[in-house]
């Protein structure tokens, strides 16, 4: 394939014709990014040029796009699907790329480094299927230092309904995000937006898989915003955030074999909310490694419903299984304590198979709470926890602020926890109790 790659047309076609393979089928197709637009260097304006080689037509495309092992440095948006439809394109790095702290910097792979405008975008997809990014880098941050300009997105979906643009089938493969690793991201600064145009968002940015990725240094890991991107899913790698691992506020999106975090105090990890007549669908959460060394929220849901806003939909189950889940216990007394999930509308939850574990000076007061926060929350929110394995003495507290929840359908297999809430009845034997 490399062979044929390189010789011309013509002669290639011979070459095929003398080993007896058609002359009529079609040659594999594979370029190497290269200075397409004459300037004297390979940089992101030439990123769209190599995407119209691979077929400017709608609907066309089917072909590799090689990039160098090297920094490529980009002073304006790549555009993706604007007024084509690339189909069946394969974006391939040399490599992903590690950052430092101290000093910041970043390991050299295949990187695309934000050079542009502050509260710029790097890489926008209006529309596309099939496309495939893999073994690259996204520096969002040029010096990797709070401070400078900066990109607000590394990669924005954002395709409109009412022109049929939808992007299906994007899969990244070992594709590192990367924000500041020295100070706080900016506000808002997301390493992948997932949303549409128009009000309600209806864009149809679906069935997209992330495969052992690793997004850190931003404020939100990954925030999705669109009624049907349903079936998106982050499988292996890290996914941490300054204020959000994930966001969801419309649509569903799984989470597979994770290390997920958030980094401020009284961050929330997995923020699981909704508009209009869509919330989070059969979310799966499975293999989940999260520790908390401050306060922070692992799991919260519907916060936005109001019983003035009666166009909001109920929740889908939402399944957690099989993960880790730690709180170190570090800070002051009182002042460390976890919250496990915060449910805040008509909600079916689903605890089951994990390991729970604190560590420290249970005078510490840093347990975890499952509790109910928003004094509105409807009276339908279920809670299955079940055989989950809770080591050392925490509390488990179950706080509700209004007087409409009906908690809980609990069982418990192993546990060393104390329950501290008179409304919580359990079971060390397999069982159930609705409340």
């Amino acid at each position: 394939m490399s062979i044929l790659r390189r010789l011309p047309f013509t002669f290639a076609v011979l070459l095929l014709g003398a080993v007896g393979l058609d002359a009529g089928a079609a040659l594999p197709f594979e370029i190497e990014l290269s200075d397409l637009d004459g300037n004297s260097v390979i940089d992101g304006d030439d990123l769209p040029l190599a995407v119209d080689q691979c077929g400017a037509a709608y609907f066309e495309g089917g072909c590799t796009i090689v990039l160098p092992r090297q920094t490529i440095g980009m002073t304006s948006t790549w555009l993706i699907g604007g007024s084509s439809y690339p189909s069946g394109i394969i974006f391939r790095g040399q490599g992903s790329c590690s950052a430092a702290v101290s000093p910041p910097l970043y390991s050299e792979g295949t990187v695309l480094r934000w050079d542009g405008p502050n509260l710029g975008t790097m890489v926008e997809i209006q529309r596309g299927y099939r496309l495939r990014f893999e073994n690259l880098c996204l520096v969002m941050d040029p010096d990797m230092s709070t401070g400078g300009n900066a990109a607000r997105y590394g990669v924005h979906f954002n395709g409109d309904p009412a022109a049929g643009a939808m992007t299906q089938g994007v899969v990244f493969e070992n594709v590192a995000i990367w924000g500041p690793t020295s100070g706080t991201p900016p506000v808002g600064m997301t390493g992948v937006y997932i949303t549409a145009t128009g009000a309600p968002k209806t864009g149809q940015n679906d069935k997209m898989r992330f495969e052992d990725c690793y997004i850190r240094g931003v404020d939100i890991g990954v925030h999705q915003d669109a009624l049907q991107s349903l079936l998106n899913v982050y499988d292996g790698g890290e996914l941490v955030g300054q204020t959000h691992a994930l966001e969801v506020t419309a649509g569903n999106f799984d989470l597979r074999n994770v290390v997920v975090g958030c980094l401020g105090s009284g961050c929330i990890v997995l923020d699981l909310g909704f508009q209009l007549n869509a919330g989070p669908q059969e979310t799966l959460i499975s293999s989940i490694f999260w520790e908390a060394d401050h306060p922070a929220t692992f799991l919260r849901l519907g916060q936005g419903w109001s019983s003035s806003n009666t166009t909001y939909g109920q929740q889908s189950p939402v399944v957690v299984e099989n993960s880790y889940l730690t709180n170190q216990r570090n800070g002051p007394p009182g002042g460390c304590n976890n919250v496990m999930l915060d449910a805040a509308e008509e909600t079916m939850v689903v605890f089951r198979g994990n390991h729970i574990y604190a560590t420290g000076d249970p005078e510490l007061d840093c347990g975890f709470d499952l509790k109910a926060s928003n004094p509105e929350t409807r009276s339908l929110g279920t809670i299955y926890w079940n055989e989950n394995n809770i080591r050392a003495p925490i509390p488990i507290s179950v706080v509700l602020t209004g007087g409409n929840v009906k908690l809980l359908a609990i069982s418990i297999d192993r546990t060393g926890a104390v329950f501290n809430d008179v409304n919580l009845n359990r079971f060390r034997d397999p069982g159930e109790n609705t409340l």
